[in-house]
């Protein structure tokens, strides 16, 4: 997830530049994988395969010419000490929610997802003062046209019994308006002349990413245009490994932005985990809580790591 907020977050914590901070955790977590005796088909880095930005941007445009998104003025937290907008990693509250700590935008505890201004007691993560409320113009994706055939595919389908009560209750409902865009100097730009100074936002490029992974993957091995039809074609079964603070974006507003465009291949399951705990918080790499892979496999082996994973891996709770 190179171009998310939160590598700017880590990169300024770390005293590093943007592709210096992805470059140093992505060599990380391949040495991870490799330690863990993981291979996979392909590892992307979006910021050194144009591939990335030119599939995220073309998917936006066929999305922006059927009219899937709208144009709204919308609260926005701002930082005068800063100078800046804040979003996502770059304020921390409480949750609207469940008054869990939360940063500005998906709650890790509850997963919903924060109102563009929403989450409580805001502090800028830069300086930590109380940021003044204004409004910012953002193109929003209206999440709810698509409640009733989200409702129809995930009936009957197995899964996992919070994230069976958490689109439950989310599908009974009226479903938020999403914001893809905001104002900021890093990530992908918004292909269109007069949003000029706004990126798309990695919650909504991410499964875009995806498509671009297998795109690029395609390209090495010698057919990228049969590796992009694939996500319309038939044959193709999805599923979906994701922790539970995922599963607004993995469960419903992806599946949305495939039923807006047409064609594309919805998930066949979404299969959730929880938290492991340390300390009785949980594990965060964002925050540095965590114990990490690529230490721990150099005192374990990874086969009796892989073992008492799938003995206390926290499926339910």
């Amino acid at each position: 997830d190179e171009f998310s907020c939160y590598v700017t977050r880590r990169g300024e914590e770390l005293g590093r530049g943007e592709h210096e901070t992805a470059y140093f955790f992505g060599q990380r977590m391949r040495e991870t994988l490799g330690l863990a005796n993981m291979s996979h088909d392909y590892f992307t880095s979006p910021l050194r395969e144009p591939v990335h930005t030119r599939i995220v941007q073309r998917f936006f445009l066929e999305l922006w010419e059927r009219g899937a998104f709208e144009r709204q003025e919308l609260p926005a937290y701002w930082c005068p000490r800063c100078e800046r907008h804040l979003y996502e990693a770059e304020v921390r509250g409480k949750c609207q929610f469940c008054a869990a700590p939360s940063d500005g935008f998906y709650c890790e505890e509850c997963g919903l997802p924060q109102d563009s201004a929403g989450v409580t007691e805001a502090r800028c993560t830069r300086c930590w003062q109380e940021p003044e409320l204004t409004t910012l113009k953002r193109i929003v994706f209206p999440l709810d046209r698509y409640r009733d055939a989200l409702r129809e595919h995930y009936a009957g389908r197995p899964m996992r019994p919070r994230l069976r009560k958490y689109l439950d209750d989310m599908l009974s409902r009226p479903l938020p308006a999403t914001t893809i865009s905001r104002s900021a100097d890093y990530g992908v730009p918004v292909p269109l002349p007069e949003w000029s100074g706004h990126i798309l936002d990695t919650w909504y490029s991410g499964i875009w990413g995806y498509v671009a992974a297998t795109v690029a993957h395609g390209t090495a091995t010698g057919d990228g245009d049969r590796a992009l039809a694939s996500w319309q074609d038939d044959r193709t079964r999805i599923f979906e490994f994701i922790g539970f603070d995922c599963s607004f974006s993995h469960a419903l507003l992806w599946p949305a932005l495939f039923l807006a465009h047409g064609g594309l291949r919805l998930p066949e399951q979404v299969v959730t985990n929880e938290f492991y705990r340390l300390e009785g918080d949980k594990f965060s790499t964002s925050r540095g809580h965590a114990i990490w892979g690529n230490e721990f496999l150099r005192r374990v082996s990874s086969d009796e790591l892989r073992f008492y994973l799938c003995l206390t891996g926290p499926e339910r709770e």
